[in-house]
């Protein structure tokens, strides 16, 4: 395990590579960067408005002044007097702390102990040895001033037990205060919520793809299937955002045709040692690109002059013509499995490519199940075996659905396909399962990349 990999000791192990941690949620992050913008945004702005609503209007009156010290005489040194005001000061910050202060300045006010009072008083020494500055906040500007007062009368009775008796000599005083300070825009309050809450959508993010135990490589299920790994691949978005699958379009990608072309030459060299000639391509749950995979590589191997017919075998949701670009038909294989029509009148030749044929899924009529288990299945399939050199059946879901079974009996070989982060270990397993015990053998894998 390289340095850039964790275990995490539980009741398996779970080993991240933190450079695929990382690269997985950019990815992720990508991909839901709407929903997390507005998340944010939303976040945002509720805090903003609530901020906006409780902000208040503070107040503060001061006044600065000069102790000294009268029990006798002044200060008789310098040292004297800076110790005694640094002391006052302590004094200061720890008595305005003090319940009893607050209540002989409500007293002095005349506010009772049931009403609200809510001035704040602060203290700071000034510039010379024996001069302090005393501030009271209050959302009441005449409070602040006439709470600003009562401390400067009240408050050297409070401290002469400790320093002696004082003198207040006030030089500067505010006076009733006329600006109010603003507890808060707001702004501060969204931006923090804001950045919260990306903070947390990584976090999540990173903690949903540590516990993920869902295939995340092809060598991974090709590790699973005990089967070779014919290629990955990418995942492209059409101008419509849906993923292309012709591989003779124009606007696919090279990484797109290069992928096809190596998972053709792999397939076509196995396929040669085990006589495979009619394929099934399936996976383990829907939509993980199998008709993508069984469209491409019969384009890929009628482009290279092998005669190849391409089966619909998905008769619940039928999707090849529409991945070729085709007119949908009006026969197809549920047709000749119910004995509605003959091969002649369901096979299409695939207008960019005469070696292509195809036989589209037709209307149903009666459970898939039923048709694939009828005996004119095997009786169309060994015929077609002899006219082609690759049957290609675009199967159903192996581990949804009871005919990909049926299906499989019917071919040589399987491509089993998989796409990243979208089934377990087990799930996987489960459909390999229902194909090999209906006797056909997975020769290859191909591994659809997340997007």
């Amino acid at each position: 395990m390289g340095d850039n990999t964790v275990q995490i000791e539980n009741k398996e192990e779970i080993v991240v590579n933190l450079f695929e941690l990382a690269r997985g949620v950019f990815k992720d992050f990508r991909r839901n960067i709407l929903k997390i913008l507005l998340a944010a945004v939303l976040v945002g702005a509720v805090c903003y408005m609530g901020a906006r609503k409780d902000r208040t209007a503070t107040y503060t009156a001061s006044a600065s002044f000069m102790v000294n010290r009268v029990s006798g005489a002044r200060f008789k040194t310098g040292d004297e007097q800076y110790t005694a005001v640094n002391r006052m000061s302590l004094e200061f910050a720890e008595g305005l702390k003090s319940s009893a202060l607050k209540s002989l300045i409500m007293d002095d006010l005349g506010y009772t102990r049931s009403e609200s009072f809510d001035p704040v008083i602060s203290v700071s020494k000034g510039d010379g040895n024996n001069e302090m500055t005393l501030r009271v906040s209050s959302s009441n500007p005449q409070l602040a001033y006439d709470t600003l007062q009562a401390a400067l009368r009240l408050y050297p009775a409070v401290t002469e037990p400790s320093v002696g008796k004082v003198e207040l000599t006030i030089f500067s005083d505010s006076g009733v205060p006329t600006y109010a300070a603003v507890s808060s825009s707001g702004t501060k309050e969204a931006a923090g919520a804001m950045i919260f809450v990306l903070v947390a959508a990584v976090i999540w993010l990173a903690v949903r793809r540590v516990l993920n135990r869902a295939v995340k490589s092809g060598e991974k299920l090709a590790g699973i299937l005990e089967t070779d790994l014919l290629g990955s691949l990418p995942y492209v978005r059409s101008a419509r955002g849906k993923q292309l699958a012709v591989i003779d379009s124009e606007n696919c990608s090279p990484a797109m045709a290069e992928e096809v072309r190596t998972i053709r030459l792999r397939l076509e060299k196995i396929a040669g040692e085990c006589k495979a000639r009619t394929l099934l391509v399936t996976s383990t749950l829907s939509s993980e690109g199998k008709t993508t995979a069984a469209v491409n590589l019969a384009l890929s191997l009628a482009g290279h002059q092998h005669k190849v017919l391409l089966v619909e075998g998905n008769l619940r949701n039928p999707s090849i013509l529409a991945a070729l670009g085709m007119p949908q038909a009006e026969k197809g294989m549920a047709d000749l499995l119910a004995g509605r029509c003959d091969a002649d009148k369901a096979m299409i030749t695939y207008p960019g490519d005469a070696n292509l044929r195809v036989i589209p899924g037709g209307a149903p009529g009666g459970q898939p199940s039923a048709l694939w288990s009828s005996p004119e299945a095997g009786r169309l399939f060994g015929e077609w075996r002899e006219h082609f050199d690759f049957v290609i059946i675009d199967s159903s879901a192996a581990a949804s659905f009871a005919e990909s079974g049926l299906i499989a009996r019917l071919a040589d070989g399987c491509v089993y396909v998989g796409q990243a982060d979208r089934v377990l270990a087990g799930d996987v397993l489960r459909g390999a399962e229902a194909v090999t015990n209906a006797g056909c053998e997975i020769i290859g894998c191909v591994f659809n990349a997340d997007h």
